[in-house]
């Protein structure tokens, strides 16, 4: 039912995407506003326990650095571990209606799980192909990305209209099942088996044009990042936690005290490089595995101002 977390990646590189839609308004400044009194809850979501799949070893080092990166950053963090579907749904309905989101400069939630993609058109023979990534609880039960991202909307947050939303997500999107046996450093590789597995060019029948994959929108205000690109597994070290979430701590602390002039996308996009570089002799599985990406509907500048505490 879910696709498991590994410790391989590919050689491709995904950037974020910019969707053409957005439209630009840089009337009151070319930057979100970081002077409100808050910074802003940060919302860790890890799952690291499962009734119906593999335990996800390695994931407590990715929730203590997180914790320690937003608590030095000024976010009032609230961590959360071992949630189901709807503990998930409702952890993340709760947070939403904090009154402290009015006087935030923003929200950020990691959430790290087991998660799969599925096909949520059924018709293949059109010229796009929709899916959507799933979320695994620790009770095998499943929320969608776009439903979790979007009970921070606009519409249903109004606290946080018009602030910047960041959103990663530690889970894999990969069809099928795949199971590995303990241990590290994962090998032999021969441990590895990939169960019911559906690559993309079986979707459809050979002579076809393959469509263009579609994924849901983004709302506005709102960043999105994946451990993997879309159709690929997300990868985790049994030692030193998922790759993911090390580099984004690593770059951000590196970072640190260029935040208030280094455009926050820009760390992010540094953290892609850093994926890309990652090398492994598991060359027969690079087509299962990438960097992350991420996609956007942000329409300014984020420049992230030191806050200062009281005392």
């Amino acid at each position: 039912m879910t696709a498991a977390d590994l410790t391989l990646p590919s050689n491709r590189t995904d950037h974020f995407i910019f969707p053409a839609h957005v439209t630009m308004d840089f009337s009151d400044g070319n930057s979100y506003n970081f002077d409100q009194k808050e910074r802003g809850i940060a919302l860790l979501i890890n799952n690291r326990n499962f009734k119906t799949a593999n335990d996800r070893k390695g994931d407590e080092l990715d929730q203590q650095n997180m914790k320690k990166l937003f608590d030095d950053l000024g976010f009032k963090t609230c961590s959360y571990e071992d949630q189901t579907a709807d503990g998930m749904r409702g952890i993340a309905t709760e947070i939403a209606q904090d009154s402290i989101h009015v006087d935030s400069d923003c929200f950020v939630c990691v959430l790290a799980s087991h998660g799969r993609e599925k096909q949520t058109k059924t018709d293949t023979h059109g010229p796009y192909l929709e899916k959507e990534q799933e979320i695994m609880g620790v009770d095998g039960n499943e929320i969608k990305t776009s439903e979790f991202v979007g009970i921070f909307s606009d519409n249903r947050c109004e606290g946080l209209r018009g602030k910047p939303k960041f959103f990663f997500i530690q889970a894999c999107r990969i069809a099928g099942v795949l199971k590995m046996d303990e241990g590290y450093p994962l090998r032999p590789l021969e441990s590895l088996k990939l169960i019911n597995e559906k690559p993309a060019n079986k979707l459809m029948d050979s002579t076809e044009e393959v469509p263009m994959v579609t994924m849901a929108p983004c709302p506005e205000d709102t960043l999105i990042m994946f451990a993997s690109v879309s159709g690929n597994l997300a990868i985790r070290n049994p030692r030193d936690g998922s790759w993911m979430v090390q580099e984004l701590y690593k770059c951000i602390v590196k970072h640190q005290k260029e935040l208030e002039r280094m455009n926050f996308l820009d760390i992010l996009t540094d953290v892609l490089a850093r994926l890309s570089k990652k090398e492994t002799s598991a060359k027969q599985f690079l087509k299962q595995f990438s960097p992350g990406c991420f996609i956007h509907c942000l329409t300014k500048d984020v420049f992230m101002k030191e806050k200062v505490r009281e005392c």
